[in-house]
């Protein structure tokens, strides 16, 4: 295929005429290469769907059958005028390749949409660094449906899959949805079938690959998929009408295991009203899914902290909970003689007005970050003491502070600002904070603006 191209060389522009294929942007930008008009290549030869734009442009076919070339952010909005369909959207990650400072962060988003009745809920993507030049934009939305509640997002063990779980409403009791990708835009989103699932929370993949759990906060049960094929394979399930001293389930919302040691902690939460909150965790042996014992997780025994979130340090038999109405952050200490979990307060935030902690993440600098939704800031925990976790750092988000992700160099931290849409910790907001000086270098109001509440973010790998 003949391809005219013009190579700035040493001040004057020499005119090659080749025949390759389609010219690949890093190639063009490695050698200064000037990429022709779409009407120009196409009337040298080239077919208007192997048209190549200059980077950062989105190829679309006219109603009239002629390539254009436009910017991203307006591709879809021509294509609801009826004035074309889009061919091949820009390759962020070339971008990315030649210019690594500039270039988009891209970070998935849940969100839901409660201000105009069945609107849907969906995923998006949005550029979140504050150097690229489409920062804070939203670069693709994908709804799911009215009342879905999108509530966590997930990668498998390898990252080869995506899903997100939902909280569900009166148009879906529950939830489960794969997130297909072709490349960086989403693809489509599928359901999976959540069986007897009410209200779906957490997911804990299984380190051979083969299997993935979810709790089921509205069900009082831990269901069991396959990945390969997604069928519903078991249950892990233990009534608390049994004698106050059997092992139970209730409410169960986080989730994580040790391997090494075959077991598994499930915290006990709250209802799906709000308004029963929990005050223990249930130890499960791994390899059988048998409840062994529940272990209560509370400063007061006459009270209820409602433990929502745990995560097992990655190299050691310790795992770290938050406990959601008491302020509260714990560790579970394993005793390999008597093969149980002796729990431990760690931190009160209520001598520093720190409440509502919740979610829990190793950080790129192998500190534990735990985001407390009020007043809306992450507290950062040294573990050179894995189990006595020290506070060594407070940093900025808004109320609501919640799920966070990091970028790939470690450089940022972006804090999702929306708990449940409940007043006082519904800012709607996405904090972007440096880490190293661990300042508030930028706010994202997209999804408010959008009359939108974002619900959790995870990065694009």
């Amino acid at each position: 295929m003949k391809q005219t191209v013009k190579a700035v060389i040493g001040g004057g522009i020499l005119v090659l005429s080749i025949i390759i294929g389609p010219l690949s942007i890093s190639a063009s930008a490695a050698f200064g290469i000037m990429i022709d008009s779409p009407r120009k290549q196409v009337v040298d030869g080239i077919l208007p769907e192997d048209v190549v734009c200059k980077p950062g442009l989105t190829l679309m076919l006219r109603s009239s059958g002629t390539a254009a070339c436009v910017k991203p952010s307006n591709s879809m909005k021509l294509v609801g005028r009826g004035w074309g369909i889009i061919l091949k959207e820009p390759s962020i990650r070339e971008e990315k390749a030649e210019h690594p400072s500039t270039s988009p962060i891209l970070v998935f988003v849940d969100y839901t949409s409660h201000t105009v009745e069945d609107d849907a809920d969906g995923i998006a993507i949005v550029d979140l660094n504050p150097d690229s030049s489409s920062f804070g934009q939203i670069l693709q939305e994908v709804p799911i449906g009215p009342r879905v509640n999108p509530h966590h997002l997930y990668y498998n063990r390898d990252g080869s899959k995506l899903y997100t779980t939902a909280l569900g409403g009166p148009i879906i009791q529950a939830g489960l949805f794969l997130i297909e990708m072709n490349g960086d835009r989403i693809n489509q989103v599928l359901p999976i079938d959540t069986g007897p699932c009410k209200v779906a929370e957490d997911l804990y993949f299984s380190e051979d690959g083969t299997r993935f759990y979810m709790t089921c906060m509205g069900s009082d049960m831990v269901i069991i998929y396959e990945e390969d094929t997604y069928n519903l394979v078991g249950q892990i399930k233990a009534s608390k009408d049994k004698a106050d001293d059997e092992p139970y389930i209730r409410y169960p919302h986080g989730i994580y295991a040790s391997e090494k040691i075959d077991r598994m902690i499930i915290t006990e939460a709250i209802s799906p009203m709000l308004d029963d909150p929990g005050s223990s965790v249930s130890v499960v042996e791994f390899s059988s899914g048998k409840v062994l014992s529940t272990l209560p997780v509370t400063k007061d025994r006459n009270n209820s902290g409602a433990p929502v979130e745990v995560l097992f340090h990655p190299d050691l038999p310790v795992a770290y909970i938050t406990g959601m109405l008491e302020s509260s952050l714990w560790t579970l200490i394993w005793d390999p003689v008597s093969e149980t979990f002796n729990p431990e307060l760690v931190d009160d935030g209520t001598s520093r007005n720190h409440s509502w902690p919740l979610a829990l993440y190793m950080g790129p600098d192998g500190n534990l970050y735990v985001s407390w939704a009020k007043p809306g800031v992450v507290n950062v925990y040294s573990l050179k003491k894995p189990d006595v976790p020290e506070l060594v750092r407070t940093l900025p988000a808004e109320p609501g502070a919640h799920h966070i992700a990091f970028s790939k160099d470690g450089r940022y931290m972006f804090v999702q600002n929306n708990f449940l849409s409940l007043e006082g910790m519904n800012s709607g907001t996405i904090s972007v904070v440096d880490l190293e000086s661990g300042e508030l270098v930028a706010t994202v109001d997209s999804f408010i603006k959008r009359g939108w509440q974002p619900e959790s973010l995870l990065l694009l790998e």
